[in-house]
């Protein structure tokens, strides 16, 4: 599947990620992380959330869920994963936020979801990403906390959405 969206003077291309795209993901993955959480969480935190999206686990979701990629002038510039009816991941360049772009791969990840039955969409959302979420029609159920070690938790919201083909 490849798609090309027209945003804003730019050719956005979404289109299934594969094995190839693994470091790439990777490298947005952390350079978002470093760049939107840090003033959020601590390093621990931010250790463990690159820890989380490691090469092996990338590969995993290429090969056991639906992972999209976003690109824009041949590079990758978002990235979502949906593993059942759970969405994983969801990161874009944060050169590239508040373009839309976001919205655009949740709407994918939405899509796909309901053509394979699912009604419900789980997230678990970073702190200071709830709201995003909650524009596009997510309700936040509760303010959770990840032990990550025996003194270091991670605060996050679980937030869902009811989804249907109308």
């Amino acid at each position: 599947m490849i798609k090309v969206i027209y945003l804003n003077l730019m050719n956005l291309i979404i289109q299934n990620a594969d094995i190839d795209n693994i470091y790439e993901i990777q490298s947005l993955i952390y350079h978002t992380i470093d760049n939107n959480f840090v003033k959020i969480y601590s390093q621990s935190v931010i250790s463990y959330l690159k820890s989380y999206h490691s090469i092996q686990s990338i590969s995993d979701d290429i090969s056991n869920g639906y992972c999209i990629i976003g690109k824009i002038n041949n590079s990758i510039v978002a990235t979502g994963t949906l593993i059942n009816n759970y969405i994983k991941s969801l990161y874009v360049n944060p050169l590239f936020q508040r373009k839309g772009i976001g919205s655009i791969i949740i709407n994918y990840l939405e899509q796909y979801a309901i053509n394979n039955n699912v009604k419900e969409i789980l997230i678990d959302a970073t702190i200071g990403s709830e709201n995003f979420y909650v524009k596009l029609g997510y309700k936040i159920m509760e303010l959770k906390r990840w032990k990550i070690n025996d003194s270091i938790y991670m605060n996050y919201y679980e937030i869902k959405k009811i989804i249907t083909n109308e």
